[in-house]
């Protein structure tokens, strides 16, 4: 018995043993939880005390549809995507990439004209430009996102994503030269061709679009540029003698077709397998350039919202340049180089107001690149450097250094990237500021992903891209090197942010134009002269009727308008001889008082000396209090209208 209490007691002491190790064990687990989450938590704290506030600098593009992808630009944005929250005009969008200098969003289904905003964390930036929600436009102008599909090669293309070029496998399309490809200026695919026949966004035969006049083996068998002014049509260019067709998208229930009496009309009998075309100065019309080669001559035509035009600039030289081989403008639209299937390449200058082509620079390759010679030929986007890819040679692409005085300078800086093991066709810049090279009969595409760097640093890479089975053969879609590198005009700020009837305002931002026609600006929707331009800077008058609102920009199709309202105060006029509105006391604790001839406002606003708008009340009656204590102390504006008069008064406010 007395041995049977002991073990009792004994089993007793080692459950309380037992139990008194469990409560230990979980109150240490307890705390090594909280230490845990107050670790996370102040982590988390200490992360977020270092986080800059983002900045917007510009985005583009400045106006498009729903779906319209737009770049942001700016500073302390996030490289993780799912941090950055971007809204236009509150409504959220997708970030579909994201770095700290760069996100790619987009715009809403429901967005509507306004700022662009975007938020990490507990930081925000809103944009200084607004952008504007298009349903429609009848500017139909270039855009960056006419280049996002490429179809070329034996069935071959792709797709420019925000994560670069993606294969496709969906192409109707056989061709072993030129083709071209059109996309709307919201990035989806229009149609295709060889030159020969079209095909549709559907992969099949345009309606009327088979029985063009190029051929399968024309070095650029197509050429595509919208028709200024008409929306939704598009001049297809087919050398050797060159003709034009035009595509109508709004025929065949959208599928497009090409217009009956528009189909195969001759341009000029002068004929090579050259075509390009870029922006004339105005920023609207199209210069579309030909190349006589038995002439040794270019003849420009401009594209004007009433067509093309019969009479052509023309401008001849003592050498010719060959027949075959690509052609190319420089992003910048001031150069043209040309291929000539020989041991050269030849280099203009252009003059985008004339049209007229200019001092030829003969660049002879001492020594000798091999094989047919210069048949892809490219511009860097910074229109500094010329690739130029040999055909069935080397087997190489060739960089060259054009800014340099003479031909024998520019061949002197000749850098070799590395070999191929197919022969080389096209060079071509694409929406992502690479150039990719097409190689015959290759699954891949190669690509320079550095082009504005000389030398080696230009990062040359053979098999880049794949193309998922296809292959490409000689040929890549050209398309206008200026819409694919340029941006859109944006509004980074403007002073003084409150002027009367004739005064001047000073707009700064980036990529307007230097030449005073080409930017059109109105205040609150009335036109405003602009009387000094710079790429950066506009000087614009204030004119007799403008009304307190924004300020809008148009260069070429590009359209910007500021975030914050331009106010008119217009005191002299309106107020002395017509309103005669007094506020009292002032400066005041909150709580404002008027004394007015007519006792109804139709509208009463107030806004900070930035042009934020804080309040805006219809229908105030004048003898009742204007309460503001909930402002902080300061100086606003007080804008109040009665029916067509403005008074403005400037308060502060204790």
């Amino acid at each position: 018995m007395e041995f049977y209490l002991t073990q009792i007691l004994l089993n007793n002491v080692e459950m309380k043993t037992i139990t008194i190790k469990l409560i230990f064990s979980a109150i240490a687990i307890l705390l090594a939880a909280s230490l845990y989450s107050n670790n996370l938590e102040e982590t988390y704290t200490n992360r977020s005390s270092v986080l800059l506030a983002p900045s917007i600098t510009s985005f583009s593009p400045t106006s498009g549809a729903a779906g319209t992808s737009v770049t942001v630009f700016g500073n302390n944005f996030s490289a993780i995507l799912s941090d950055n929250i971007a809204e236009f005009n509150g409504i959220a969008a997708t970030v579909t990439s994201a770095t700290e200098n760069i996100l790619t969003v987009l715009v809403p289904a429901t967005a509507t004209t306004g700022a662009v905003n975007v938020r990490i964390g507990s930081q925000q930036t809103i944009s200084s430009s607004v952008f504007t929600v298009l349903t429609t436009t009848t500017c139909n102008g270039l855009s960056v996102n006419n280049s996002k599909y490429w179809y070329f090669g034996n069935n071959a293309a792709i797709k420019f994503e925000s994560g670069g070029p993606v294969a496709l496998t969906d192409s109707a399309m056989g061709q072993v030269e030129g083709v071209a490809t059109m996309s709307d200026s919201n990035g989806n695919l229009l149609f295709y061709t060889n030159g020969i026949t079209i095909y549709n966004r559907n992969h099949q035969t345009m309606q009327n679009g088979s029985g063009l006049l190029s051929n399968s083996s024309n070095t650029q068998a197509a050429f595509v540029v919208p028709f200024p002014g008409n929306p939704n049509q598009y001049f297809v260019i087919t050398p050797g003698s060159y003709y034009y067709s035009i595509v109508d998208m709004t025929l065949d229930n959208g599928n497009g077709a090409i217009v009956p009496n528009a189909k195969n009309i001759l341009i000029t009998n002068e004929n090579s397998e050259k075509v390009a075309g870029l922006l004339t100065s105005n920023q609207i019309d199209i210069w579309l350039i030909t190349y006589g080669s038995s002439q040794r001559r270019f003849n420009t035509y401009r594209i004007t919202p009433s067509g093309l035009t019969t009479t052509a600039v023309v401008s001849q030289f003592a050498e010719g340049s060959g027949y075959f081989g690509y052609m190319k403008i420089s992003p910048d639209e001031t150069k043209i180089v040309m291929a000539n299937f020989n041991q050269s390449f030849h280099l203009y200058d252009f003059d985008a107001a004339t049209g007229i082509v200019s001092n030829q620079r003969v660049i002879n390759f001492t020594p000798s690149i091999g094989g047919f010679g210069s048949y892809g030929i490219e511009f860097s986007p910074n229109s500094e450097l010329v690739y130029v890819a040999d055909h069935r040679g080397g087997n190489k692409v060739h960089q060259f250094d054009i800014m340099l005085p003479t031909p024998e300078l520019i061949n002197s800086t000749r850098v070799a990237l590395a070999s191929n093991t197919q022969a080389l066709g096209a060079l071509q810049l694409g929406p992502d500021k690479k150039i990719y090279l097409a190689k015959e009969g290759s699954g891949f595409l190669g690509v320079i992903n550095q082009p504005n760097v000389a030398g080696l640093g230009c990062d040359f890479i053979s098999d880049a891209i794949n193309l998922a089975g296809k292959t490409s053969n000689l040929g890549l879609p050209g398309f206008v090197a200026s819409a694919i590198t340029r941006s859109e005009p944006y509004i980074t700020a403007f002073s003084p942010t409150i002027a009367n009837i004739g005064e001047t305002v000073a707009i700064t931002g980036l990529n307007f134009n230097s030449t005073l026609s080409n930017n059109y600006v109105e205040i609150n929707g009335i036109p405003a002269v602009v009387t000094a331009a710079t790429d950066i800077s506009l000087t614009v008058v204030i004119p007799e009727t403008a009304t307190t609102g924004k300020i809008s920009i148009a260069v070429g199709c590009g359209l910007v308008a500021t975030t914050n309202d331009l106010i008119i105060t217009n005191l002299d006029i309106n107020e002395a001889n017509n309103m005669r509105i007094t506020v009292y006391p002032n400066p005041s604790n909150g709580l404002f008082h008027f004394t007015a001839i007519n006792a109804i406002a139709n509208k009463i606003e107030v806004h900070n000396l930035l042009g934020t708008k804080l309040l805006s009340i219809n229908n105030f009656d004048l003898n009742a209090t204007l309460d503001l204590s909930h402002l902080s102390s300061g100086a606003y504006l007080i804008s109040i209208t009665q029916n067509d008069l403005v008074s403005t008064k400037k308060i502060l406010k204790k």
